[in-house]
């Protein structure tokens, strides 16, 4: 029997070697991206190692970090479509910086300002189709809809 004892507390050290092991390796790549500025693929392996180990504050901040970096980069290309007028791509971006960071608000104002130009095109190509149709009563509410969320449209 105390031999046995002596088996089992040697593996179970094995066991906590490999794990930890594996925790600082995870660790390393994570920072690797983080280093290099690849912020969405640093969350993605901060998050397993802060899952492995939910008590580490150390992996907790760096989990934080790279989703407040990624979260940034986000805002930034969703801004950079949105001044291109690539709608559905700034949407996209948005809403992921809002995944990663909630308390963004930036980022949630022109989330909503997005979906407005959005509907807006929307609501301007409807009007257009009942102008086509002949339509001019459904025609000019759907150019009223497409003002009333985007003042500075030109029609």
């Amino acid at each position: 029997m105390p031999g046995s004892n002596l088996k089992f507390a040697i593996l179970l050290l094995l066991i906590c070697i490999v794990a930890g092991c594996s925790s600082i390796h995870l660790a390393k790549e994570a920072d690797t991206l983080a280093s290099a500025g690849e912020w969405d693929e640093a969350v993605l392996k901060y998050s397993e190692l802060y899952k492995k180990e939910p008590r580490n504050l150390d992996y907790k901040i760096r989990y934080t970090r790279a989703k407040f970096e990624a979260a940034q980069i986000h805002h930034s290309r969703g801004v950079e479509q949105l001044e291109k007028g690539n709608h559905q791509a700034a949407l996209l971006e948005f809403q992921a910086a809002l995944f990663l960071d909630p308390s963004l608000d930036k980022a949630r104002v022109l989330l909503e300002k997005t979906k407005r130009l959005m509907d807006s095109v929307y609501y301007y190509g409807k009007g257009l189709e009942e102008l086509i149709k002949g339509n001019e009563r459904l025609a000019k509410s759907s150019f009223k809809k497409s003002l009333s969320l985007n003042p500075d449209n030109e029609l």
